[in-house]
């Protein structure tokens, strides 16, 4: 596998902040983007689930069952 450019500019973050700042500058949200959802759960208790939430995932279920044509 080559050094690329990416990788190079990820060294030098690295170099000039600590994983916490560069973690700071993102939302939440943002950062489990790149995350299996099983991955995005984890740690999850159910305390931690609000009823907002519950609804907002029955609501983003539908909108993606509709999207992709499944009944």
């Amino acid at each position: 596998m080559s050094y690329t450019v990416k990788d190079f500019q990820f060294e030098v973050l690295l170099d000039c902040f600590s994983k916490e700042e560069l973690l700071g500058r993102f939302r939440p949200q943002d950062l489990l983007k790149g995350l299996r959802s099983k991955d995005q759960q984890a740690g999850l208790k159910p305390e931690d689930i609000s009823t907002d939430d519950i609804e907002f995932f029955e609501n983003l279920i539908k909108q993606a069952k509709l999207h992709n044509n499944y009944a």
